[in-house]
């Protein structure tokens, strides 16, 4: 029984370090995830086309903090059921 007990605050105890050390690995890596920036419910003027797209957040990121020239790419995201809704629709008319 004190196995079983020992065993188990030793448990918490290893994983605790464990997410400690976790934590100080991704502090002290950086990646893209770490400059993004997630826009949401804008409306883009042609957002079909993604270098409007990237002119049109460059021109919004430079008008508002001044890093236009900073913007490296931007990857434009879309709602997954408007998309198969729209291609329902497609395939229901061209058969």
């Amino acid at each position: 029984m004190a196995s079983v007990i020992f065993s188990f605050f030793f448990f918490i105890w290893m994983r605790s370090k464990l997410y400690d050390y976790a934590e100080q690995l991704n502090a002290a890596s950086l990646t893209p995830a770490d400059y993004c920036v997630q826009v949401i419910g804008c409306e883009l003027e042609d957002a079909g086309n993604a270098d409007s797209i990237f002119n049109e957040v460059k021109e919004v990121m430079q008008d508002r903090f001044g890093l236009g020239e900073k913007v490296q790419y931007v990857n434009a995201a879309y709602n997954i059921s408007d998309f198969y809704a729209l291609s329902a629709k497609f395939n229901e008319i061209n058969g």
